[in-house]
């Protein structure tokens, strides 16, 4: 699909007073991006399990409790983790976005029921990912997959604040960050860093809410998780992919090319541990 036509469409979703129900609607009818691909779906069971596993390499033991906003549809990534035996997961979204008929597909194609309060999964919505309301110092785990991509600059520090605040001393966040430009994976005919060629100014109009993306790059998140006051202790991610970049507007000039081309992260980070 022509990315410009998604893009479009998005603008309508934003501005109705049903604005998910739309979204999903979109998804499932038109994109058809939902339920996933087997090929998406096998990339999150992947993703959910990389996050254990970083997790307990930087814990020194498995994670017994963990907390992730920007839950989305269909949960996939947390129902993996409560197959391997994570049993206490709390997530949320800023609206209310979970699917029933999401949730049973991902549970079926795992193997497991779709019981969340069974499985040790609480689901709340709406919640304000930047004052969430959460007890202080309640989980060993935080977790973002594919969600701070979205999150507008301003903010993105108050969130990651948040997250400090939630996490056990010593406690560890692990994030996957996707920096390509989204419309790119439906529309093969622009490049993964497309959206770099447009002025703040100009990309508004094609950046709207349900499909909000920040174009912040690599170094950017890196400096805000260590503003929010966490230590940043494993980075991942793949060559820069120089050869992608095509015109980049003047005001990504404070880049080096190599930081606008890191295409995805992992970032694992973690609080101060308990002073004895």
């Amino acid at each position: 699909m022509d990315w410009r036509i998604k893009a479009i469409g998005h603008w309508v979703i934003s501005l109705s007073p049903r604005s998910d129900d739309l979204g999903y609607l979109m998804q499932r009818s038109v994109t058809k991006t939902l339920p996933m691909t087997e090929e998406l779906f096998t990339d999150h069971i992947a993703a959910a399990e990389h996050h254990v596993r970083l997790a307990t390499e930087h814990l020194g033991r498995r994670p017994t409790s963990s907390y992730e906003f920007g839950a989305g549809w269909d949960l996939v990534v947390p129902l993996v983790r409560a197959r391997a035996g994570l049993r206490d997961q709390t997530l949320t979204d800023v609206r209310r976005l979970v699917r029933p008929e999401l949730v049973a597909d991902s549970a079926a194609r795992l193997g497991i029921e779709p019981d969340l309060p069974a499985l040790g999964v609480t689901y709340l919505a709406p919640v304000d990912a930047m004052a969430t309301g959460l007890p202080s110092n309640s989980f060993d785990l935080v977790t973002s997959t594919d969600t701070l991509e979205h999150v507008p600059h301003r903010q993105l520090v108050p969130l990651l604040s948040e997250c400090r605040r939630l996490l056990r001393p010593g406690g560890v966040l692990t994030a996957r960050i996707d920096y390509r430009d989204h419309y790119a994976y439906g529309d093969p005919s622009i490049a993964p860093f497309h959206f770099l060629r447009y002025s703040e100014r100009s990309w508004r109009r094609w950046n709207p809410p349900s499909h909000f993306q920040s174009r912040l790059r690599h170094v950017d998140h890196v400096r805000a998780i260590e503003s929010a006051g966490l230590e940043i202790v494993a980075v991942e991610h793949p060559a820069p992919l120089t050869d992608a970049l095509d015109l980049i507007h003047r005001d990504f000039d404070r880049y080096h090319r190599t930081e606008l081309a890191v295409p995805e992260a992992w970032i694992v980070a973690r609080t101060p541990p308990r002073v004895v």
